[in-house]
């Protein structure tokens, strides 16, 4: 990829800076070989325009979830007040967590040029729509944060139920400092983790799974005590099913539900931003752990570690929350905030 699109990826990248980087702040942007040039030199610019002390380094992509970072790289984030993460890493490693607790901000970018100018990025652009956007993700996470039980539902035959009793609710808006020092971008979405072991139903993913792309034939999980004892469907399912047995049995274990809010958002079959289309659902299988970092919420109990998170997304979602309806058939309940 040429340098020839930065000028399309500029508006979204300066709307990212603006919000999340403040002048003289030094920044640590970690971008791994794969990453489109582009992106790069459009994140660069924009972070140095606002007056950011920017240090770009190229890393070697680790798919290893929460693996430890080279020491090179550690230093980098130790030494920094930002760090903008363009996917160098699986999942959260430790030194990006204790750098977030410590009051960094961590700015995990979708670096793509798909990404930075498809839909889900304009959202943030129009002032109205991310005002909008911000205030939906932060009505429903209070309602999961009071909630004790969540119910889904779908019509493609989605019925489950979990715990979420003591759990806070994660809001992706994509302003770190008001989300504990962490944000997805582009984003628009809230989530949370129930309570390990709680959940039980039938998950019906319809739209996209991560490792699998578009989902053609629906994949179908039978969910006893928090964890997937069952996949049926087409090819999916069959690829889904490999995915888990090659890895270890926490895999399994469903450790989030979360529910996009992005109105622009448009399916394109990548589970990183289909969760974020409004009106879906999305049930996370394998590792939470960060969660209590991502939340500031440290005595919870996210469940055992484990080598992969993969994210199922199911259409026109309705959420109960101690039986009330929130969401129903992918449209928000009317609330006056």
């Amino acid at each position: 990829m040429n340098d020839g699109r930065v000028p399309e990826l500029i508006p979204a990248v300066t709307r990212l800076a603006e919000t999340n980087v403040r002048a003289d702040d030094r920044v640590a942007l970690l971008a791994p070989t794969w990453t489109e040039r582009a992106a790069v030199t459009a994140l660069w610019s924009a972070l140095t325009a606002v007056g950011a002390d920017v240090t770009t380094l190229s890393t070697v992509p680790n798919d290893v979830r929460n693996h430890p970072l080279r020491p090179v790289v550690a230093g980098a984030i130790e030494r920094a007040d930002v760090v903008v993460n363009c996917g160098a890493y699986a999942g959260f490693p430790p030194e990006i967590l204790e750098f977030v607790r410590n009051g960094g901000r961590h700015l995990k970018v979708y670096a793509t040029v798909d990404a930075l100018t498809g839909g889900t990025a304009a959202a943030h652009l129009d002032p109205r729509t991310a005002r909008r956007m911000r205030r939906d993700v932060e009505w429903v996470a209070d309602r999961l944060t009071a909630a004790d039980e969540l119910r889904l539902t779908a019509p493609s035959g989605t019925d489950v139920t979990a715990s979420v009793t003591g759990i806070t609710a994660r809001k992706s808006h994509g302003d770190a400092a008001a989300q504990h020092g962490h944000t997805a971008f582009p984003t628009g979405e809230t989530d949370l983790t129930p309570v390990p072991g709680s959940a039980a139903g039938t998950i019906v993913v319809d739209t996209s799974m991560s490792r699998i792309g578009r989902v053609d034939t629906p994949i179908e999980l039978t969910v006893t005590d928090g964890r997937v004892v069952g996949i049926d469907g087409g090819s999916e399912a069959d690829r889904l099913a490999r995915t888990l047995d090659e890895y270890a049995d926490g895999c399994r274990s469903v450790g989030e539900f979360g529910f996009g809010m992005n109105p622009r958002t448009r399916p394109t079959g990548v589970a990183t931003n289909d969760k974020k289309l409004r009106g879906t659902a999305h049930v996370g299988l394998g590792d939470v752990t960060a969660w209590p970092t991502l939340t500031g919420t440290p005595a919870v109990d996210a469940g055992r570690p484990a080598p992969l998170h993969l994210d199922g997304i199911c259409r026109s979602a309705t959420l109960r929350l101690d039986g009330e309806l929130v969401i129903d058939d992918g449209s928000l309940v009317a609330h006056s905030c």
